[in-house]
């Protein structure tokens, strides 16, 4: 059985202290 992990990429905000996958990402520069 194959079995396919997808993983989010991006640049995380670390401005607020949330568990990673409540995390908002940061907005484009």
């Amino acid at each position: 059985m194959k079995r396919l992990i997808l993983v989010r990429h991006g640049k995380s905000s670390w401005e607020n202290d949330l568990p990673d996958d409540e995390r908002p990402l940061k907005k484009r520069a």
